[in-house]
C-alpha cells in the first residue's frame, strides 16, 4: 500500500484514540466523583444521625442513594475500564503503524476489529427480569 494509506490509517487511529481517551477521562471522573460523593454522604449521614440531625442525615442518605443508583445504572467504573482497554489496543496499533514495512492491510483489519469490538462490547446495564 502507499504511504498515503498509511497516513490515512494513522490519522483514523489517532482520532479514535483521542475519542477513547476523552471518554476514559469522563468515565473516570464520573466514577471518582460518585464514589467520593457516596463516601462523603454516607459518612456525613452517619455523623448527622449520631448528632440527632435527622433532616441532614436523611438528605445525605437520599443523595447517597441517588449517587449509588447513577453509578450502578450508568456503569462508570466498567466504562472507564472498557475505554482504557480500547485505548490501549489503539495505542498498540498506533505503535505498529510507526514501524517501517508494516502491513497496512493487516493493520487496517486490526483497526476494523477494534472498532467492531468497541461497538459490540460497550458496557450497558441489563434490565431485571430479562
Amino acid at each position: 500500500m502507499t504511504g498515503g494509506n498509511d497516513d490515512n490509517l494513522g490519522e483514523l487511529v489517532a482520532q479514535s484514540l483521542a475519542f477513547q481517551r476523552k471518554w476514559q477521562r469522563l468515565s473516570m471522573t464520573a466514577y471518582t466523583v460518585s464514589t467520593v460523593g457516596i463516601l462523603f454522604c454516607t459518612t456525613g449521614g452517619t455523623y448527622a444521625a449520631a448528632s440527632n440531625n435527622s433532616q441532614i442525615a436523611a438528605a445525605l442518605a437520599a443523595v447517597s442513594t441517588i449517587l449509588i443508583g447513577l453509578e450502578k445504572s450508568l456503569l462508570f467504573r466498567e466504562k472507564w475500564k472498557f475505554h482504557l482497554a480500547i485505548a490501549t489496543r489503539l495505542s498498540i496499533l498506533q505503535t505498529k503503524l510507526r514501524f517501517a514495512g508494516a502491513d497496512t492491510k493487516a493493520l487496517g483489519d486490526e483497526y476494523a476489529a477494534i472498532l467492531d469490538s468497541y461497538a459490540n462490547s460497550i458496557p450497558i446495564a441489563g434490565r431485571e427480569g430479562q
